[in-house]
């Protein structure tokens, strides 16, 4: 599926999703915008990036609106505590 009709299927998927607000838009489109220049699916994490996209400036905001998203099935989020293992984030079929 093309990421254009992703970012379609999301908007329209999310109006009746009582959990999902702006915050949480505003990452999964900085995701989406990751992806779309890496022209692929699956994405190494920079947390600080997706962050400033998003307009997100607490950490804690950051991993609780991942987490959301992760658990309503918009996205996967593979998150490494290892330095040397990077996080990295998938997107879902919709």
């Amino acid at each position: 599926m093309k990421k254009k009709d992703l970012a379609i299927l999301f908007v329209n998927k999310v109006q009746s999703d009582i959990s999902i607000d702006t915050k949480h838009i505003a990452l999964y489109m900085a995701i989406l915008f990751k992806c779309v220049n890496a022209q692929k699916e699956r994405i190494v994490v920079d947390r600080n990036e997706l962050m400033r996209l998003s307009k997100i400036s607490s950490t804690a905001t950051y991993y609780r609106k991942m987490a959301i998203l992760n658990h309503c099935g918009y996205i996967r989020y593979y998150p490494s505590q290892a330095n040397d293992v990077p996080t990295t984030v998938e997107l879902k079929e919709l």
